[in-house]
């Protein structure tokens, strides 16, 4: 039985409200979802048009790169064929995408200089997603993600540092003309069934930025991390996990918002 926090209820964003049996910041829906048309975008060319996703933070240790890769295998496995750009220097993306040795998910390293004909490469193989990894903080790089992006997704753990580190990241998907939204990620806990405080303060403080705020936030668990030593994203690692459900729902958000039509509910096309 669904209990009802009224701080949540009152000041978080439909999704974040307390869930029954998980310690959730989302209210999981049965399946996986697939967003209508995905394969059907062609350019004047006829030829697929692939839906450019970046991800952006302006602090280190937000979890920034285990979205983007989890991001990837969930519309991986919703039938989309992807690709992800590393921007980092650090090279996070590229080494996990070395252990989990796949021959669909391909993960190419880039630069301001190399990722507008990379995008075009990726997209003249048909491809239909392009992730893009960029660095923590903000350089030269990161201003050409942001224009070749179709949506940013701005990351944040639920802290006062991290938010305010995060404006200037949002007034660069502003001048662009670029659509965004915040995803707060490795939110704590909740304690005897209620959320922390420092949850309504960090909702209370993205909305201060401007952009909406994605109606799906992720907790820190244990499962992130487990599943990124093997190759894998949460919803291969624990398919019917807690994590699996957050990146599910945070999935399909992203998917109406990159491919702009309502997202089917679809079974997720690799798990028994």
């Amino acid at each position: 039985m669904k209990q009802s926090d009224p701080i949540v209820a009152r000041r978080a964003p439909k999704g974040f409200g307390p869930e029954a049996n998980r310690d959730s910041l989302c209210q999981p829906r049965g399946g996986f979802e697939s967003p209508r048309g995905a394969s059907s975008h062609p350019d004047g060319g006829g030829r697929t048009k692939v839906r450019r996703l970046v991800l952006l933070s302006r602090k280190g240790g937000t979890g920034k790169t285990t979205l983007a890769v989890n991001l990837a295998v969930a519309a991986e496995r919703a039938g989309l064929s992807v690709a992800m750009a590393d921007l980092d220097l650090q090279g996070s993306a590229s080494a996990w995408g070395r252990a989990r040795r796949s021959e669909t998910l391909e993960i190419a390293p880039a630069n301001g200089g190399t990722l507008f004909p990379l995008a075009n490469a990726f997209e003249r193989e048909g491809r239909q997603l392009l992730v893009m990894d960029t660095p923590a903080g903000g350089d030269a790089i990161t201003p050409s993600a942001i224009a070749t992006a179709d949506l940013a997704v701005l990351v944040a753990r639920p802290g006062y540092f991290d938010l305010a580190a995060l404006a200037p990241a949002v007034q660069a998907v502003k001048a662009a003309g670029k659509p965004g939204v915040i995803v707060l990620n490795q939110a704590p806990s909740r304690r005897g069934g209620v959320e922390s405080p420092v949850i309504a303060r960090a909702i209370d403080a993205a909305r201060q930025l401007g952009l909406p705020i994605a109606p799906v936030g992720l907790r820190a668990r244990v499962a992130f991390q487990e599943s990124l030593w093997r190759g894998q994203g949460v919803m291969e690692f624990e398919p019917r996990g807690p994590a699996a459900a957050e990146i599910a729902r945070l999935w399909q958000d992203v998917a109406e918002r990159l491919f702009g039509a309502a997202a089917t509910p679809a079974e997720d096309r690799r798990t028994a």
